[in-house]
């Protein structure tokens, strides 16, 4: 540790937690192929929703 570095205060670097009621209990891992990954692609554009949510929902109704 650096010497001039005060000792009193705390890091609060990285990302925030996020609240309890969107934590998942489980991680997810979902593979598609290419037309699958263009449709969630193109998808996602026009709901403006991330990918990763998209995806998610289309993985628990397999």
């Amino acid at each position: 540790m650096n010497p001039q570095t005060p000792k009193d205060k705390s890091s609060k670097g990285g990302r925030p937690k996020k609240p309890e009621n969107e934590l998942r209990l489980y991680p997810v891992k979902v593979y598609f192929d290419e037309a699958n990954h263009r449709k969630l692609v193109n998808r996602s554009r026009r709901t403006g929703q991330p990918l990763s949510t998209i995806s998610t929902v289309c993985s628990s109704l397999i």
